[in-house]
């Protein structure tokens, strides 16, 4: 099992002038310790190999109200969007990565 380190960042918005939100940037909320946790056989047949392609999932070592408000997630240098959030007892998190691309 390999362990990595994990950056957590927020997403800040604004408002432009017509009152749309608009990104604004990142701040950086946390690094936690994480690992890359495989998709099993049952969640490729169900999901899809396109699926499972774009999207990780990865285990971290922190509680869920630590990263509740993350949007984005930084390992090993890629930028992953973070389309799910499930906790795992008390001490770890469960998160689904898209590869981001900016």
């Amino acid at each position: 099992m390999m362990i990595k380190e994990c950056i957590l960042y927020k997403t800040e918005t604004t408002e432009d002038e017509l009152g749309n939100v608009v990104e604004s940037g990142k701040t950086e909320l946390k690094t936690v310790f994480c690992r890359h946790t495989p998709w099993t056989n049952e969640e490729i047949s169900l999901y899809g190999t396109t699926y499972t392609k774009d999207v990780q999932k990865f285990t971290l070592k922190t509680s869920y109200d630590s990263i509740d408000s993350a949007d984005y997630a930084e390992i090993d240098g890629k930028m992953y969007e973070i389309t799910e959030k499930s906790t795992l007892q008390n001490r770890w998190v469960c998160i689904q990565g898209k590869i981001y691309k900016e």
